[in-house]
């Protein structure tokens, strides 16, 4: 959970970044050309990165969720790179390499994605090996379906304080994850730091009625019991 400047809690949840286990399968990747870097920074540079190797996977595709995605985590994607602590002589330059070899095999990697927005938003010397716009894009762009990209993009918007953009991607994703507690208060939180608080209330009351736990918002908007 990462803590805004007004005091609430933005919450995304590792339940929803979390998939059933691999199925042990070995399947042929898409096509190397389905996940290119496109779109441009926040800097309004164009997003390039180094050029397809392994992969492209789909991580939200069961078939594509056994041996590859067994041996790109065991060997890049440890719980020490989900968790940002370097394991590797190479320290925190090798974890970002391996952090970013994940991505460019498996674009819509939830819980890769998460970690490079967790990075740069955290103090940092060493920069990332792609900005994070770059990477939430080349992922959208490969797999749009997937609800939890625009809310890990609609995450990094509201972190930055760019609350136009983070309710845009959250509204997109909840066409896809309706059903969301998380969502749902998160895109109350943004609302309210809008000041739209008819509309907040009204994201605040689905999320209190999905039974999310966190009580910040309804506290701010007087739905506390």
């Amino acid at each position: 959970m990462k803590r805004l400047k007004s005091g609430a809690l933005l919450v995304v949840s590792l339940s929803a970044l979390q998939l059933s286990a691999p199925v042990l399968a070995t399947v042929p990747p898409d096509p190397k050309y389905s996940a290119p870097w496109i779109g441009k920074d926040f800097d309004g540079i164009p997003c390039k990165g180094d050029p397809q190797a392994y992969g492209p996977y789909d991580y939200t595709n069961g078939s594509h969720r056994g041996e590859p995605l067994s041996l790109v985590e065991q060997a890049h994607f440890t719980l020490a790179e989900d968790r940002l602590k370097p394991r590797r002589s190479g320290g925190i330059p090798a974890m970002l390499g391996d952090i970013n070899y994940t991505i460019r095999a498996f674009p819509n990697h939830h819980r890769a994605l998460y970690a490079v927005v967790r990075y740069q938003l955290q103090p940092h010397k060493i920069s990332l090996e792609n900005k994070v716009e770059c990477y939430l894009q080349r992922a959208i762009g490969y797999k749009p379906q997937d609800g939890v990209l625009y809310m890990l993009t609609g995450i990094y918007n509201h972190r930055l304080e760019r609350y136009d953009m983070a309710l845009d991607n959250y509204l997109i994703a909840e066409k896809n994850l309706p059903e969301s507690g998380e969502l749902s208060y998160n895109i109350g939180l943004v609302y309210e730091a809008m000041g739209q608080r008819d509309n907040a209330r009204d994201y605040a009351l689905k999320a209190k009625a999905l039974e999310y736990p966190l009580t910040g918002l309804y506290r701010k908007l007087g739905l506390a019991e």
